[in-house]
């Protein structure tokens, strides 16, 4: 009868994602998952003792695979949306991450020895792939198109020589009327 029971349980388990069993070992499972990204012992030592039985030779094949595929599944569920669990625990990760890369200033450079080291890889690898995308999207903009972007890139600096350029020029006019003013005073 408690087989009978059980059996019925999981069979409506099966195709009810909100089904109180499903939700409580999703739980158990993020919880230790949790307990592993924390280096709790006991949660690494059952991995270090599941991969020692994996290793010598238990077949656990096709328990394996249905724990990958419900891990799949779960997986799936848990990343269609920014609110659920392990959506929360990933950027809870990614804070501290940050916030640890933000206060170490030995991080950053290695962090950032390591982006310029790739980007000049990537760049003197693909230097023709970047030069015929730069021509194929210049080839591309009309005059009007051209114009617009080096207005928006250039324009307040362009206003900035204008008015620089007028003001000098006024400068120089004065300059040029009372010398010719003085010249006349004195010839």
């Amino acid at each position: 009868k408690v087989i009978e029971v059980l059996t019925v349980s999981l069979r409506s388990a099966q195709g009810n994602p909100d089904h109180p069993i499903r939700r409580k070992l999703d739980q158990a499972l993020f919880t230790f998952a949790c307990r592993l990204a924390e280096d709790d012992p006991t949660a690494t030592d059952a991995i270090d003792n599941a991969w020692a039985k994996i290793i010598a030779g238990a077949d656990l094949r096709p328990i394996v695979g249905v724990a990958l595929d419900r891990l799949a599944q779960t997986i799936a569920e848990q990343t269609a949306s920014l609110q659920t669990p392990l959506m929360q625990f990933l950027r809870g990760v990614a804070i501290r991450q940050l916030d640890a890369l933000r206060n170490s200033p030995a991080d950053r450079e290695r962090l950032s020895a390591w982006v310029r080291e790739k980007v000049i890889a990537v760049v003197s690898t693909r230097r023709h792939m970047i030069g015929d995308t730069v021509r194929m999207n210049l080839a591309e903009m009309a005059d009007a198109q051209w114009s617009g972007e080096i207005q928006d890139r250039v324009g307040d600096d362009l206003q900035w020589i204008r008015v620089n350029g007028a003001v000098v020029g006024f400068l120089a006019g004065i300059a040029i009327a009372v010398a010719r003013h003085l010249l006349a005073l004195l010839g």
